[in-house]
């Protein structure tokens, strides 16, 4: 089975189990996962190279006498590592054609821990007819890198050139083998460092988020209850007081509100024309008690 797979049968199983196992074998994969990885991730870019040697022997075209078809090989060695495991490159650029001074501009990532290991940059010439021919190789250490990290650092750090170096240690030149040239090969670099992404930490960071994501929810719904059962109290006393008006208003009172109301044009809600009317008669403005003693006087003369 692929890793994907795997990944997805583990899937599987944990929702085939309870909430509680879920979590305890996520918790264990992350762990797994986290064994596997470095302490550092470095971003490198391949850049371009200059001044290789000349390589290639005029079979097929004459217009390639001297010129290489280069690659670089990207990778982290550690000496001590290689004593029991042999070094294999993890990345490869784009083979460039008929040229000494070729341009990659490639990015690719590595994982590393500690200060032991350094990044591998060796220069290949490729060859269609034969095995391809070791141009040189440039090693550079990871642990002044580590020790000049700042936290947070998200740019890349400047370009800078490395010279290559043949298997006895010697510098590579522009010249043919035997021909000593004041033209070193060389690769230009760039390095952006920075902790790797522990799977470990970052699920304890998820958890954390969502308990406070479920407390906040919680603290809504509270806030949300409280709110409507103020609202429901509030309603009930407003129906209560407007009860108690409807009680305390004579019908003589609310008869000379009507028609008030009617002389001025207005035509009040009910609510609008209880909460209008006065509490009690001591209360009552002057026009008010005028009116209804005019009222009052009439339906006498009239009997």
């Amino acid at each position: 089975k692929t890793e994907e797979e795997e990944e997805e049968d583990d899937d599987d199983d944990d929702g085939e189990d309870g909430d509680g196992d879920g979590e305890g074998n996520e918790m264990e994969r992350a762990r797994a996962k986290a064994k596997t990885l470095g302490e550092w991730t470095l971003d490198v870019i391949v850049l371009q190279a200059r001044n290789l040697p000349r390589s290639d022997i005029p079979i097929v075209d004459k217009f390639l006498v001297g010129l290489a078809d280069p690659y670089a090989l990207i990778g982290m060695r550690n000496k001590r590592r290689e004593r029991k495991t042999p070094y294999e490159p993890e990345h490869r650029t784009e083979t460039k054609k008929s040229t000494l001074n070729p341009t990659w501009n490639e990015t690719f990532r590595l994982q590393f821990s500690g200060t032991k290991d350094d990044v591998s940059v060796q220069v290949w010439d490729w060859d269609k007819w034969k095995y391809d021919d070791y141009i040189g190789e440039a090693l550079i250490p990871t642990g002044p890198m580590v020790q000049a990290f700042k936290p947070g650092n998200t740019a890349f750090g400047d370009a800078q050139w490395f010279e290559l170096y043949d298997k006895q240690g010697n510098v590579v030149t522009a010249g043919k083998k035997g021909k000593e040239l004041d033209m070193p090969a060389a690769v230009e670099l760039q390095f952006k460092l920075d902790k790797t992404y522990d799977p470990v930490e970052a699920l304890g960071d998820m958890k954390r988020a969502m308990e406070v994501i479920r407390a906040t929810a919680q603290e809504e719904k509270l806030q949300k209850r409280r709110a409507e059962q103020e609202a429901i109290k509030l309603k009930k006393k407003r129906e209560q007081v407007k009860a108690e008006l409807r009680l305390d208003i004579s019908p003589e009172d609310r008869e000379v509100s009507q028609e008030l109301a009617v002389a001025l044009g207005k035509k009040l809600p009910r609510d609008a024309f209880m909460q209008s009317l006065p509490t009690s008669k001591a209360n009552q403005p002057q026009d008010l008690a005028a009116a209804s003693n005019r009222k009052a006087r009439k339906g006498k003369s009239k009997k």
